[in-house]
């Protein structure tokens, strides 16, 4: 675990010239950087599925930073609303909480809403940017989840397993609460792989799909498999539902058969359509 990539200070840098003097003091958290790292591999790939799909470019780029800005801000508000009584009660941990990744499903959900806006203001096809979207959707999961486990965020249960993991350093502790000195499952690992499997899958489900809206909910059913099982895994604070099941798991139930719903339709909706025709 590596929170943090390097560092420039903290030193003073004498004035000159009737400016300063400088406090210096900057810190690249390895998180961010891989955060970056995430949102540009997954613009890539939807840019490069426009190119192939012939959707214009300039709208899928613009839409994507449009949806990247609302799942930050998405993400980070499910986080607190998950929990809210209790950072009603304790204000002072707001800040370093946000410091975390957030919930993903609020930034799925907001980014999703904020997409529909845009291909609906410039009357874009919307499955079919949907089914663009999905794998980039499922790459940038996998770097982000990288960064997850450089800053000790997301973390799992304690466990005996031969690769679990044990972090040491106080930084994190100080900053999201990391357990230290303590083996744990490695669950960002654990999501890391598993969704970076599902970009494999969409990838090549892209190229054999027969209906627009096919990869996209294919996404959604697989991601809420995922999740779901996962979260039996984690162990940092996040809300629960009646106190039985993780919010995540919650979105999860609802999500899933919402996506099998939504591939029948599409799936019977094309195919009346090339009857017809």
């Amino acid at each position: 675990m590596h929170p943090r990539l390097f560092g420039i200070g903290p030193y003073d840098i004498p004035g000159f010239w009737g400016f300063g003097p400088f406090h210096v003091d900057f810190t690249l958290h390895t998180y961010g950087a891989l955060l970056a790292l995430a949102f540009v591999s997954a613009i890539l790939v939807v840019v490069r599925g426009a190119r192939r799909e012939g959707v214009p470019e300039e709208r899928i780029f613009d839409m994507s930073v449009y949806t990247v800005i609302s799942a930050l801000v998405g993400a980070k508000l499910l986080l607190l609303l998950a929990d809210l009584r209790y950072y009603l009660d304790n204000p002072q941990h707001i800040m370093s909480t946000l410091r975390s990744g957030g919930v993903f499903y609020g930034g799925f959900l907001s980014a999703t809403l904020v997409s529909y806006l845009y291909l609906r203001r410039y009357k874009l096809p919307a499955w079919k940017v949907a089914d663009l979207v999905a794998p980039g959707i499922a790459i940038g999961q996998s770097i982000g989840r990288l960064g997850c486990l450089s800053a000790g965020c997301c973390y799992g249960k304690p466990a005996a397993v031969p690769w679990a993991v044990t972090f040491t350093d106080l930084y994190s502790f100080e900053t999201v609460g990391t357990p230290l000195d303590l083996p744990l499952h490695p669950t960002q690992i654990y999501e890391s792989l598993a969704t970076f499997v599902l970009f494999v899958l969409l990838m090549l489900a892209g190229r054999r799909k027969t209906f627009d809206g096919q990869i996209f909910w294919l996404y959604v059913s697989l991601y809420s498999i995922i999740r779901f099982g996962l979260e039996f895994f984690r162990n940092d604070e996040r809300g629960t539902v009646l106190d039985l099941i993780s919010t995540s798991q919650f979105i999860a139930i609802l999500m899933f058969p919402l996506s099998i719903f939504m591939y029948v339709v599409l799936r019977k909706r094309a195919m009346t359509a090339r009857q017809a025709g």
